[in-house]
């Protein structure tokens, strides 16, 4: 037994071998996890970067092909409005043809025109190769002739694109029909360009190596030698079924990447859906080559690991210097000790250092009384911490902002008013109420404000940690400042400008395709006919600058900045002025109106121009959805205290479960975009219109049988001196 008493004595390690040894195996392990973990870091942000350029250039190809898309659309326009067309075709004067459009066509930069009659067969063309093969194709069989001979009009409109072969090279073709002066279809134009010259466009555009397949993945074009045959057959790139499970993955929201061996040289490819005015035709490739990335993960490993390996032999040098400086003066106090275990009571440690050790050989004479001072002083700051316990309960009670304070493990301690307030509303959902405890379990996260949803409501979320100043942790204060009113109203903008940027642009290009044809007939010295342009670009003018003071009305309604400013004037006077304004639309839409009033003067104190606005969005509301042959009445009526104004059509009316969202912005009924009532527009009208009501303390209300008319009735203070929040 001794002998194993001695043999464990020898055996067991010396303090600087226990203070030492595990500091080196420590360092060596997080050495070698340190290399680990910067080099994946290394790689995933290579490949985040590849994967973020593959994503960018996928989504510069569409942009691209919808421009491109666009402007054969705007060439078709400016052909098929050329005067003289209509009749060339019928008597089929190509040499009229060729006068009125080849110019046209050049400078549209097309590589294909063909004009076909109404029974589909091509009457003339025009190509933009110097080898051009000037043999007629038959056409009569494509899809988007029939549609445009058949007079078919879906959603998009009269317009319709394809792929089409056609002397041995794949064409992206644009139709449209073309129209007589009666309006009966004569026959139609086809505008194309290879794919040669369009996937060259997408690649210069943005700068990428691309594939366009059809839907059984076979490549249409490409940039890279090997998927391109001199014949004008195509390459299989994927098979049917791969084809079809990547536009499955695609319609459901994934992004499908692939990497494969072209030309010799390794790409990752991502693909996205080739669609050509709303019509699937396939997929595009966009291609990156991965060599170099495999470079840069070598190349960071051995930086990485060289580096490590010199901060080790540094960290293990400080870390021999500082346990030696740990060492010694244990093994004086142990010296020192045994001495006085011996009975040297004149040996002294003497170490003089202003450290724990120092302090560990000073007297124990003063132990008593320095235990009882710190605890004087714990009972101080015990009192003190009481005190500031209450005063910070006090001011966490007075502010408006939810707050939540948790300690070390996560559970709540601490929680104000506010916080009150929305766990009773959370106690209505358990599933919402669950996932909120949950969030609150890790609030560090968010260490940074973060945005959330909580029922119904958003709220910026900042989780502040509270130390000690030993540096350990508490807790964390947990702040929730309500932000819905900033959200709904950057919602509401992106909302506006996405509605706005697709209404816009029906009247803007009505208005540059009149301006163009303008100018042509000034050229030709047409003066006449350039004449009965004027009217149309005045009047889709107006529509676009109807939409845009929309837009500026609700953005200052948004930002607080509209002020009643109240005016004695006559409210009938005014009401006649808003009807002559209207008066030449209602004739041209052949609607009756009619005004009753039961005074000849009214004179009411309000703001003239909100008024104004109010009244006008609504009677254009009315004969906007009024079928001609229909009746338009407004009436006039008041007492002592308020005016009330009645409209009044014989519309299409507005089905019930709609009556209750016509008044939302941005809120357009089913009857606005299709049937006789087709018309434009922000669906801002009403919203406008009821905010001025509200803001002159009135009401505004609405009443609609579906195809008999509906009825808004308007109701204001005689006396309106002051706003009020609509």
């Amino acid at each position: 037994m001794r002998l194993l008493q001695v043999l464990y004595n020898r055996i067991y390690p010396r303090v600087s071998t226990r203070v030492t040894l595990p500091f080196l195996i420590i360092m060596l392990i997080v050495a070698g996890i340190g290399t680990f973990i910067v080099t994946r870091l290394v790689v995933g942000t290579i490949d985040e970067r590849v994967n973020n350029q593959l994503l960018e250039g996928s989504q510069n190809v569409a942009e691209v092909i919808t421009d491109i898309e666009d402007n054969q659309i705007a060439l078709l326009r400016l052909l098929t409005f050329t005067e003289g067309v209509d009749g060339a075709i019928v008597e089929r004067d190509t040499d009229t043809l060729d006068r009125l459009l080849r110019g046209l066509v050049s400078n549209g930069r097309a590589d294909e025109m063909l004009i076909f009659d109404e029974g589909g067969q091509v009457i003339f063309r025009i190509q933009s190769s110097e080898n051009a093969v000037m043999q007629l194709p038959e056409v009569e069989a494509w899809p988007i002739v029939q549609r445009v001979i058949n007079g078919t009009v879906d959603t998009l409109g009269d317009k319709f694109i394809d792929i089409h072969r056609v002397d041995n090279r794949e064409v992206i073709f644009t139709t449209a029909p073309v129209f007589d002066t009666q309006g009966q279809i004569v026959g139609g134009i086809a505008v194309g360009m290879t794919t040669l010259n369009f996937i060259r466009i997408l690649s210069e555009q943005t700068l990428s190596t691309l594939i366009l397949m059809d839907e059984t993945g076979a490549v249409i074009d490409s940039t890279i030698r090997s998927l391109t045959n001199t014949d004008g057959t195509r390459v299989q790139h994927l098979n049917a079924s791969e084809a079809n499970r990547i536009l499955d993955e695609i319609a459901r929201g994934l992004i499908p990447t692939n990497e494969t061996t072209l030309d010799g040289l390794e790409y990752k490819l991502v693909y996205s859906q080739f669609d050509l005015r709303g019509e699937t035709i396939g997929l595009t490739g966009v291609a990156i080559p991965t060599e170099f990335v495999a470079d840069r993960i070598g190349t960071s490993r051995n930086t990485f690991a060289g580096l490590f390996v010199i901060v080790f032999l540094c960290v293990m040098m400080i870390g021999l210097v500082i346990s030696r400086s740990i060492v010694r003066p244990l093994y004086r106090i142990v010296d020192t000790t045994r001495a006085i275990r011996d009975g040297d009571l004149t040996r002294r440690v003497e170490l003089g250092a202003p450290d724990e050790l120092g302090e560990l050989s000073s007297s124990f004479d003063h132990m008593t009384d320095q235990l009882v001072a710190r605890n004087q002083q714990i009972n101080t700051l015990y009192l003190a911490q009481l005190e500031e316990t209450a005063r910070r309960e006090a001011v966490l009670t007075s502010i408006s902002d939810i707050v939540i304070v948790q300690d070390s493990t996560g559970r709540t301690i601490l929680r104000n008013i506010a916080a009150d307030e929305l766990h009773k509303q959370l106690l209505d959902d358990r599933v919402a109420l669950q996932n909120f405890r949950q969030m609150l379990m890790n609030a560090t996260h968010f260490n940074v404000p973060e945005t959330i949803s909580v029922v119904g409501r958003h709220f910026s979320v900042l989780a502040t940690p509270v130390m000690m100043p030993t540096g350990s942790k508490l807790g964390d204060v947990v702040v929730f400042r309500d932000i819905t009113a900033i959200v709904e109203a950057q919602q509401l903008k992106d909302k506006l400008i996405l509605q706005l940027s697709h209404e816009i642009r029906t009247p803007y290009a009505a208005a540059y395709g009149y301006a163009e044809l303008l100018q042509m007939m000034i050229y030709q010295d047409n003066m006449e006919q350039a004449r009965t342009f004027v009217p149309n670009i005045v009047t889709h003018l107006n529509t676009l600058g109807t939409m845009l003071n929309k837009v500026v009305e609700v953005s200052q309604i948004l930002a607080g900045q509209v002020e009643l400013v109240p005016e004695e004037f006559d409210l009938i006077e005014l009401i006649y002025e808003i009807l002559n304004r209207h008066q030449a639309q209602l004739e041209a839409a052949d609607i009756e109106l009619s005004l009753m009033a039961f005074k000849q003067e009214l004179f009411v104190q309000a703001d003239r121009k909100l008024l104004d606005a109010a009244v006008e969005s609504v009677l254009e509301n009315a004969y906007q959805y009024t079928l001609p042959g229909g009746q338009i009445g407004v009436r006039i009526r008041a007492d002592d205290a308020y005016v009330w104004v009645e409209i009044k059509d014989t519309g299409v009316g507005i089905e019930p479960d709609e009556q209750e969202k016509v008044f939302q912005h941005m809120y357009r009924g089913r009857s606005a975009d299709a049937g006789p009532t087709d018309t434009r527009g922000l669906g801002l009208g009403l919203y406008i219109s009821e905010y001025y009501v509200h803001a002159h303390g009135g009401t505004i209300d609405l009443s609609s049988i579906e195809n008999k008319g509906t009825t808004v009735k308007i109701t204001v203070p005689i006396q309106s001196t002051e706003l009020i929040s609509g």
